[in-house]
């Protein structure tokens, strides 16, 4: 891909070239040949660069209330590269999104699917992903201990997840730690370790 003006820049180039006027062919071909590689390499239009994945003709919702708009988003190792309209861009896949969203991942703040997590069956956590939730929140009821959300959080990070995840720590989960199940309130020990 080159952009407009190339083809002026060539002609200028060119016309300069002539005006040095080289005594032979073989003098000539010594300063064409570098200045039409330089111009070539400095001409391509930055739609030149090669993307892993186009997303085209989706209807783009970016999460900061401005207002829904179609265009089309160039993803380069795994990161967004560029929105707008790359119908020009080069890339090793395309996908045609028409009629679909693109949006940034959801935050599920409710969320019961930790225990699940911990099979390695279960572990990537498909039926959130595939809904568009990226980050699932836990311990959402207050009854996870600090040790059971480390020692959870330690398998988590040894085998993988699919999803980015958080815990919520609970009062019932400190307090269970802390003093046990007893109906009784804490010594002043007690509750300095909560």
């Amino acid at each position: 891909m080159t952009n407009s003006n190339t083809g002026k820049i060539l002609q200028f180039k060119m016309k300069f070239l002539k005006l040095k006027n080289c005594n032979s062919s073989i003098n000539s071909a010594k300063y064409y040949i570098p200045v039409l590689a330089i111009l070539f390499l400095c001409s391509a239009s930055p739609e030149a660069q090669q993307y892993d994945i186009l997303l085209l003709n989706g209807m783009i919702v970016d999460g900061s209330g401005a207002k829904k708009y179609r265009s089309d988003v160039a993803v380069k190792n795994g990161k967004i590269a560029k929105i707008g309209n790359l119908s020009e861009a080069q890339a090793y896949e395309y996908l045609d999104i028409n009629g679909l969203v693109l949006a940034p991942g959801f935050i599920d703040t409710h969320n019961h699917a930790d225990e699940g997590l911990i099979d390695p069956e279960l572990k990537t956590n498909k039926g959130f992903i595939t809904q568009g939730v990226t980050t699932t929140v836990f311990g959402v009821d207050g009854f996870k201990s600090i040790s059971k959300i480390k020692e959870w959080h330690h398998l988590y990070q040894e085998q993988g997840v699919g999803t980015n995840y958080m815990f919520y720590i609970g009062h019932n989960g400190i307090r269970e730690d802390i003093m046990g199940m007893d109906a009784r309130s804490p010594t002043d020990r007690e509750l300095a370790r909560m």
